[in-house]
């Protein structure tokens, strides 16, 4: 069993499972091998048989546990996706009790959880489960039941079988309901959220900042980094490989400036068009990592980034829809958009070498005036960044001109930004905490920080998170109380006898309220 202070956590996101890196993940399948399409994302459909279903072929040797219900779970070994996924049996009706398909979940991380122990990477396993049932599984008039029922049944297997677990949501109200959940069973103190008091004040004062919409997200390599992509000097070594540098040359490359490196690099590659062509597949990866989809849980409308890689695009897919990416895309409608400062691997226009970097001025100030007016009218939160890229240092410098020289105790109460750093640097604290509040996730019981960090922002994404998103639908019933259930169906009946001829400009807001 785990120790008090490095306890398994059930981790709760709106994502795509699919598409989100784990060690292993449930993919929901019926009695007969039947996988409903959107359980396969777009760019593994090439071999679908069917339009709406894909059938895969039951092992002669399952047959009879199968066909007998004895067995709900086998390892799909021949999945082209990067995480395992274990097709569980969870196609029942609306005469299945919701243990049945309890039974499934618990047969799937027995044995997942001792095939990941083996080949995860990761201090402690990470499988993922969805919330089965819910959907075209029987109980989808039922979902309340289930998700709570899933979401404490998740926290005894998790504790029971040493692994971590993220608990996927496909809707906002069924991630408003898995929170609600939560809410009612997880003790926020810092034993059950396995973070210390400075952490757990931390991580409420953002929540408190995102619920406003006063967060705004900045992303350097390392969120991509639980996704399998390298570090930023990581990167610069597998392209000095690809080039053909021996390894005393990418040993001395280490030591160059980041901007020399990529110079040097793309000279070896010969030329522009290998150095992209090169850079695109080295970032090829589809599965977005833990870390982003927990941020893309925690409300916020815009972030920014010098990555280079689509994952916060996907993963915020799943929650908003499709992202608006500037500087490219300028859609008014999107409930997100992102500041993409070093280009994106589907667009071009890169900042890698020296030339980039020293022509970035003339030909970005407009995006690098968009990130000074957030970092004057937002709260700026730092992941996976390490406050060393010369063009954002640039930018805050002339943010810093812009609001003068912060001295004072009153200034430095408020903070333009917070750092979420793994470990502790109190050199380089002192170079930004007049403006930026430095946050270590290092910890004496804790030692994986990247573990604390993905812990630290569920606990903002549940802190900041609505339980009021299934207000409106009926499905959720079970989740009000008899006063709540009265006031929605008045509303229902006020909206049912004004639909027809509503009273003004009211009614727009009004509808929007109701989710309609």
């Amino acid at each position: 069993m785990p120790n008090a202070h490095n306890r398994p956590h059930v981790f709760v996101a709106q994502a795509d499972l699919p598409r989100v890196k784990t060690d292993a993940w449930l993919l929901p399948c019926d009695a007969g091998f039947h996988v409903l399409a959107t359980w396969i994302p777009d760019y593994l459909r090439a071999g679908l048989r069917q339009r709406n279903t894909e059938t895969f072929v039951l092992p002669v040797a399952l047959f009879d546990e199968w066909t007998s219900g004895r067995r709900r779970t086998v390892r799909h070994d021949d999945w082209p996706g990067a995480s395992m996924p274990w097709l569980t049996n969870v196609g029942g009706g609306k005469n299945y009790e919701v243990d049945w398909y309890l039974q499934a979940v618990t047969q799937f991380v027995e044995e997942a959880s001792v095939w990941a122990k083996t080949n995860s990477k990761r201090s402690r396993p990470l499988l993922g489960v969805p919330a089965v049932g819910t959907g075209y599984g029987g109980q989808w008039d039922k979902k309340a039941r289930i998700i709570d029922a899933l979401f404490e049944h998740l926290l005894s297997l998790a504790e029971l079988h040493d692994v971590d677990i993220v608990f996927t949501l496909f809707d906002p109200q069924s991630f408003a309901a898995a929170q609600l959940a939560r809410k009612r069973r997880v003790d926020t103190a810092a034993v059950g959220w396995d973070l210390d008091s400075r952490l757990l004040s931390s991580a409420t004062a953002l929540a408190e900042r995102a619920k406003h919409g006063g967060l705004v997200m900045f992303l350097g390599s390392g969120v991509s980094v639980g996704a399998g992509l390298p570090t930023w000097r990581n990167f610069l070594g597998e392209l000095a490989q690809r080039a053909g540098l021996a390894e005393p040359q990418v040993q001395s490359l280490q030591n160059l400036d980041a901007m020399d490196a990529g110079s040097v690099v793309e000279r070896y590659l010969g030329g522009r068009e290998q150095l992209e062509e090169q850079t695109r597949d080295l970032l090829k990866t589809q599965e977005c990592s833990l870390q982003h989809a927990l941020i893309a849980s925690i409300p916020h409308e815009a972030a920014v980034t010098l990555n280079y890689d689509t994952l916060y695009e996907s993963a915020s897919k799943a929650v908003v829809g499709q992202v608006a990416v500037l500087p490219q895309d300028r859609n008014p409608k999107a409930k997100r958009w992102l500041l993409k400062l070093h280009g994106c691997v589907e667009r071009g226009d890169l900042v890698l070498t020296r030339k980039d970097y020293l022509r970035f001025g003339e030909r970005r100030t407009a995006l690098a005036g968009i990130v000074q007016a957030l970092l004057i009218t937002k709260h700026m939160l730092f992941i996976g960044f390490g406050m060393t890229d010369p063009n954002f240092l640039r930018i805050l410098d002339d943010v810093r001109r812009s609001l003068g020289d912060v001295t004072n105790e009153k200034d430095l109460a408020d903070p333009i930004g917070t750092v979420l750093m793994l470990n502790h640097d109190p050199l380089r604290n002192l170079l930004f905490d007049a403006d930026l509040k430095m946050e270590s996730m290092a910890s004496p019981h804790a030692p994986d920080s990247a573990r604390q960090l993905e812990i630290f922002l569920d606990l903002i994404a549940f802190k900041s998170a609505s339980t009021t998103a299934f207000f409106f639908d009926p499905t959720y019933d079970a989740l009000l109380t008899d006063t709540e259930r009265e006031f929605r169906d008045s509303l229902d009946a006020i909206h049912a006898k004004f639909v027809d001829d509503p009273p003004g400009n009211v009614w727009e807001d009004f509808e929007k309220l109701m989710g309609k």
